[in-house]
């Protein structure tokens, strides 16, 4: 016997946060009839079971606390159907409570220092190129903006010395 989108949803949501757009997909996928899906989203947003403002938040500690950069996040956020406005104001609310996670550059850099150590390099040793290049890769993947990447790096060759050797 098929399970009614009410209780479906319901055991879906157990197992993970979702954002309303993934839910509804996740339901359509199942086969539920448009209506039946529309009185589910409605009824657990009343509940406070979906939430997109909370799971932006915990999104934002997720990925922040991984060294994620926070253009990077945002963008991740609007492909689960998440509203700029809604994830603009859930980031605020964010750094009010996390202050700590406001200062991208000092993400990139411990981003930057973990890329170091797994090439087990002291903060004596001279860095390769290629490790430099490593570091704007990785970087670059987390979503770092391309002036932190050049600031971190600029600090880096300051403090470091750059053998030039690949």
């Amino acid at each position: 016997m098929k399970r009614t989108a009410m209780e479906a949803a319901a055991r879906k949501l157990a197992d993970r946060s979702m954002t309303r757009k993934e839910l509804a997909e996740w339901l359509k996928k199942k086969a539920y009839e448009e209506e039946e899906i529309d009185r589910v989203l409605l009824e657990f947003t009343e509940l406070g079971y979906l939430n997109d403002a909370r799971y932006c938040e915990e999104y934002f500690h997720y990925a922040l606390s991984r060294n994620r950069a926070g253009r990077r996040v945002f963008a991740e956020l609007k492909q689960k159907g998440i509203p700029a406005e809604t994830i603009e104001n859930a980031y605020e609310d964010f750094l009010y409570e996390n202050p700590e996670y406001g200062d991208e550059t000092a993400r990139a850099r411990a981003e930057m220092e973990k890329v170091l150590r797994l090439a087990d390099l002291t903060p004596e040793d001279p860095i390769p190129e290629k490790i430099i290049g490593r570091v704007a890769r990785r970087l670059t993947g987390c979503g770092f903006e391309t002036s932190v990447i050049h600031r971190v790096l600029g600090e880096l060759k300051r403090e470091r010395t750059w053998t030039g050797q690949c």
